[in-house]
């Protein structure tokens, strides 16, 4: 069946031929920035309490070895924007093509994390960082945004019951964590941002392996079928 999430066999056929489809470079991207945010994490400083500190710490300008959390960022944002990119040009719905448009807002808030991290510790240096700092803010914010509305939207457009529940439990817990961790972060609730962020970041990578992958194509389950929402132009 054409005009599913999962691509039909015409995309798979094109996946298994080609390595720079969209789904593979979405895989790429995940590996690329899972691994490098745990090496950085294994190298960061001895008073680095991974629980309490966001990872984005692990960036903050005047930290030496702040170039690999960055190289993890904007690797994992490039990298997921081209895979989407593909996704957009070569899924075979609209809806799908719809989806991963969107997510290219998280993608590129992502990149603009790691090109302006936080500022430094030092308060004098950090008064002097502090345009880059508020733009790691707002890229932050809203990247974490545009992923909770990137899955909402994938869900409302998902017209298999049983994928659409999937990406509403990741909505939940993903919306649950986003929310500890704006309250952590303004001391509301005694909870690590730290923890929160991971939370978050885990969820939102699982399911974009989940929303986007290829490997599913052909499968018992339909996913996203030409009649979606949204009047998809994919052929029975």
């Amino acid at each position: 069946m054409a005009g599913n999430l999962h691509f039909d066999h015409h995309g798979l056929a094109a996946e298994e031929g080609d390595p720079l489809t969209g789904p593979r470079l979405i895989r790429l991207a995940v590996v690329w920035g899972a691994g490098l945010a745990v090496v950085a994490q294994r190298l960061g400083p001895p008073d680095y309490q991974w629980v309490n500190a966001t990872l984005s710490t692990l960036a903050r300008q005047g930290y030496a070895l702040a170039w690999v959390m960055r190289l993890a960022m904007t690797g994992f944002g490039v990298l997921l924007a081209c895979g989407l990119l593909l996704v957009v040009r070569e899924g075979p719905a609209r809806a799908s093509r719809l989806s991963a448009a969107w997510m290219l807002v998280f993608a590129v808030a992502v990149i603009v994390c790691g090109v302006f991290p936080i500022a430094p510790a030092n308060e004098e240096a950090a008064r002097l960082a502090a345009t880059h700092s508020r733009r790691h803010s707002v890229a932050a914010a809203g990247m974490v945004l545009a992923l909770l509305l990137g899955i909402a939207l994938t869900s409302y457009l998902e017209t298999s019951s049983r994928r659409r529940a999937a990406h509403l439990l990741a909505l939940l817990v993903a919306g649950i964590a986003a929310t500890a961790l704006v309250l952590a972060t303004v001391k509301v609730i005694p909870v690590g941002q730290g923890l929160m962020q991971r939370i978050l970041m885990v969820v939102g990578s699982a399911w974009v392996l989940f929303a986007y992958d290829g490997a599913g194509a052909g499968s018992a389950e339909p996913g996203w079928t030409s009649d979606c929402r949204n009047g998809g132009d994919g052929q029975e």
